[in-house]
């Protein structure tokens, strides 16, 4: 069946975003296809773009920026609530965006996942002086739409000297605005082997599908990088992503069982080979910080990362050599 197309009043979200789950909707082969094709992120449907100016009108709204008034009517609220804490939080710590340069090199043999070459990272600011780069926003929403996986520099040691940044996780799962649609993650398998119990997700739906009314952002993952037991946020750094649909419900689990033959991140609107399993995570940083490469995590080293982990896959990235 094909994709359910949002209506012009946005009345039917829900509807839309069941038929993204429609089996030949999300397919292995269709993240295969782009994989194959070079690319470093893919879709689900064409409304992708539809969803990226909803959102982009509340950023900007909550902001003091010019926005689409019809477009904003149309941001679902607790997506409302999200994306004003969240670009807040990015304003307020004066953040960057630090996104991984990849170049596809083929097919892993044994694993048949794609392999890639890390080249460095690009950095994005969100804002220079009194001035707003909303490029950069645009450039983020296109990296959260298919799933990329974002991490918050913010621990002490992983800062530069004199540089403090608030601990998303910590705010994210204490801020009242968001105490409505907030709710415990059961468990997930990122920073550990084994399950990660310290995640929170937004907004709070349960079941295997689509509430009405629905919002857009129907499982977006917060957590500490690291799976231990006092989910201590004064220590760790923290990750956030837009997953495919909540845990532990079959519609996630389906996803995963996807995810692990192409480690591309999958969300609810599509998928992307910004994964931190593959070494391949975005940064949110100060700008003052700088990424290095590191040939024994691959990524910079963060706090949860500082060393190479089990759940990292080395075999799939290449650094590049410095003369490239």
């Amino acid at each position: 069946m094909p994709v359910i197309p949002i209506n012009s009043d946005y009345s039917n979200i829900n509807q839309f975003i069941d038929s993204l789950f429609d089996t030949d909707v999300r397919t292995l082969n269709s993240i295969r296809r782009a994989i194959q094709g070079g690319g470093l992120t893919m879709a689900f449907s064409d409304q992708n773009e539809k969803i990226k100016a909803v959102w982009l009108a509340a950023w900007r709204a909550f902001n003091n920026l010019p926005y689409d008034e019809k477009n904003f009517s149309h941001c679902p609220e607790s997506d409302q609530y999200l994306i004003r804490f969240l670009s807040r939080f990015i304003y307020d710590n004066n953040l960057s965006m630090f996104v991984p340069e990849l170049k596809y090199l083929g097919v892993d043999n044994q694993s048949g996942c794609p392999i890639y070459q890390l080249r460095g990272y690009q950095q994005y600011a969100f804002k220079e002086g009194d001035q707003v780069r909303i490029q950069t926003t645009e450039s983020f929403f296109d990296l959260l739409l298919p799933g990329a996986h974002f991490v918050f520099i913010q621990a002490a040691e992983d800062l530069p000297p004199g540089v403090t940044v608030e601990s998303y996780y910590q705010m994210f799962k204490s801020n009242a605005d968001l105490a409505p649609y907030r709710r415990h993650d059961p468990g997930n398998s990122h920073y550990t082997s084994v399950l990660n119990i310290c995640g929170y997700y937004a907004p709070d739906i349960k079941g295997n599908s689509a509430p009405n009314p629905c919002p857009l952002l129907v499982a977006y993952l917060v957590g500490p990088t690291v799976s231990e037991i006092t989910c201590d946020p004064s220590v760790y750094s923290t990750f956030m992503q837009l997953e495919g649909w909540e845990s532990p419900y079959s519609r996630h689990n389906t996803d995963y069982d996807t995810y692990k033959k192409t480690l591309w991140n999958i969300s609810t609107f599509g998928a992307c080979a910004y994964s931190e399993k593959r070494g391949t995570t975005v940064f949110l940083a100060p700008g003052q910080w700088q990424p290095r490469t590191n040939p024994d995590t691959i990524m910079p080293p963060y706090a949860g990362a500082e060393t190479a982990q089990p759940w990292l896959n080395k075999n799939l990235v290449r650094l590049a050599a410095a003369s490239e």
